[in-house]
């Protein structure tokens, strides 16, 4: 579908592991996942989405110029095919149509409906809840990758976790995904999800996390200034990727991630003072 660069399908050996320094593949229906001058074809799509949130979060008035780039933005992360890119995309999207107009807690709803997005998905996949449409060519396109992890990756993690690990405690750091390629490539599992990362190093103190998170996310003062506008969006973005991904292999999100949770923890927590204020009377 695009053309070929001469750098494609080129990799290396690093201590004995070979690397991959631009792959290529193919999304269902033949399109072609450009790498690039990404490693794969992801990591353009997580530049233009950390662009886009830059965007949207120091935007004082909306311009043509803005409008022009956003949608630069969009088709370069559609081009990659990388649908939690994609998804995440349109998330924060909505979030920045909605965020002037509407009270903070109708925001920190939305970010915390997409908290429980990230952990409801595989536990209804691992109880064999989910059913995804796989009928016409559209539905092909557009879940086939969706229904992989819900069907065989998201459940082949549990088996891992269970018979290489321990239900309760998890596998410790480097029990799953890329670490695996070196010490244990023969049972290698990507995760494709945060929760399902998180809770392969840590097991069911995981939940910490994502409970100190959410706690977080409800004192977020959203409106107070560019900055936690800023850092709202980079939760969306964690959350969003970590829908079928997991951002934490990543060094350009992990940066940005970084900042996010370094603003978090100087959130202070003030139920009353934050949270409760911010609900209609």
């Amino acid at each position: 579908m695009f053309c070929s660069f001469p750098w494609e399908g080129v990799d290396m050996s690093i201590g004995n592991i070979i690397v991959d320094t631009s792959r290529t593949a193919y999304a269902a229906g033949g399109f072609k996942r450009v790498a690039g001058f990404g490693r794969n074809w992801s990591n353009p799509a997580y530049f233009a989405l950390i662009a886009t949130v830059l965007n949207y979060s120091y935007i004082k008035h909306i311009k043509f110029r803005h409008i022009i780039l956003v949608l630069v933005f969009f088709i370069g992360i559609l081009i990659s095919t990388n649908k939690g890119a994609i998804i995440t995309f349109l998330i924060i999207s909505f979030f920045a149509v909605i965020i002037r107009k509407v009270p903070s807690y109708i925001l920190k709803i939305v970010m915390l409906a997409t908290l429980l997005i990230v952990i409801a998905l595989p536990l209804l996949s691992w109880n064999e809840v989910l059913n995804v449409d796989y009928s016409s060519l559209v539905s092909r396109i557009i879940f086939s990758s969706f229904k992989a992890r819900v069907e065989d990756v998201w459940p082949q993690a549990l088996i891992l976790i269970k018979e290489h690990g321990s239900l309760i405690f998890g596998r410790g750091i480097g029990g799953i995904g890329a670490p695996q390629l070196i010490f244990e490539p023969s049972i290698y599992h990507p995760a494709d999800n945060l929760f399902i990362y998180l809770y392969g190093l840590f097991g069911v103190f995981s939940c910490v996390i994502f409970a100190y998170l959410g706690v977080k996310i409800m004192v977020l003062s959203i409106k107070d200034s560019r900055d936690t506008i800023f850092v709202a969006y980079l939760i969306l973005s964690f959350l969003g990727i970590g829908v079928i991904g997991s951002a934490l292999e990543n060094g350009i999100l992990n940066f940005f991630f970084g900042i996010m949770l370094a603003s978090l923890y100087s959130q202070k927590i003030k139920f009353i003072s934050s949270s409760v204020s911010d609900l209609p009377s």
